[in-house]
């Protein structure tokens, strides 16, 4: 079973899915109960539930993936901005004798779009980077990702490969998790990486006790999920990293054992 039907006679228990109507902030709109249910039961967890926060795939790929892929094309975009400044001040226009010390420089002033508006492929690369360096242009990362693609080259076939590949190998700290359809979802995002509290009188386990600001109860996560959920969680806070240095030095030692391997 994915998805377990709860009512109010129930206690809250891990794996719960908690909903905040009316919420409009995507990172805190729903969230999954990950407190132990023997704490829970006999209240050692002093009134307050952790909670990690549950993202619908759309926001998941608005929030957190685009960004990550827009910063790994940022030295491209910078390179071809510098490239289409050094085309169109070889070329006549109002702007040709306009001096440009690096892209950059260019980054850093607020008045350099103006100067070559007559530059569209110019103005839309230096957009994009800007955004990226947190000068917010877009209302959001998708639709800066899909100019910044543009700008590259690309068209949005290339934007969903992309992004079908991102959501194919997500980072150890996401997981994707089956949504009660009362959420209007059919998998949710589990961003395991943030972890908040919840107090008990935030929580409201049917209707009539709702009010603004507070949680409902709407559903439970089927036994092997709420397993697996808390099997991830505990891989991220438990993962320690090894310096890069010995990282370096082991896979040098490992090519070159491999090439001595292959030569006998």
């Amino acid at each position: 079973m994915r998805i377990e039907h709860t009512d109010s006679a129930n206690q809250i228990k891990q794996g719960d899915f908690l909903h905040w109507k009316g919420a409009t902030d995507p990172f805190h709109r729903y969230a999954i109960v990950v407190t132990a249910d023997c704490d829970l039961s006999r209240g050692k967890h002093w009134g307050r539930i952790t909670v990690v926060p549950v993202l619908s795939v759309e926001d998941y790929c608005t929030h957190l993936v685009a960004p990550r892929i827009l910063e790994s094309l940022k030295a491209r975009l910078t390179k071809t901005l510098g490239e289409e400044i050094a085309i169109a001040q070889r070329a006549p226009s109002q702007s040709a004798n306009r001096e440009v010390a690096s892209a950059e420089l260019i980054l850093l002033d607020d008045e350099f779009e103006a100067h070559w508006t007559d530059h569209p492929q110019i103005v839309k690369c230096c957009r994009v980077l800007r955004d990226i360096q947190g000068a917010q242009h877009y209302s959001n990362a998708r639709d800066c990702l899909k100019d910044g693609l543009e700008v590259l080259g690309y068209n949005s076939a290339a934007l969903a490969e992309r992004v079908a590949s991102s959501l194919s190998s997500p980072p150890g700290d996401v997981l994707f998790i089956p949504a009660p359809s009362i959420l209007g979802l059919d998998f949710g995002v589990a961003w395991l990486r943030v972890v908040r509290e919840v107090s008990d009188a935030q929580l409201v386990k049917k209707l009539s006790e709702w009010s603004p600001g507070k949680a409902m109860r709407v559903a439970r996560l089927g036994p092997i999920f709420r397993y697996r959920l808390t099997q991830r969680l505990a891989q991220v806070f438990s993962d320690i990293g090894l310096p890069e240095d010995y990282e370096a030095d082991l896979k040098q030692h490992i090519e070159h054992k491999a090439r001595e391997f292959g030569q006998q």
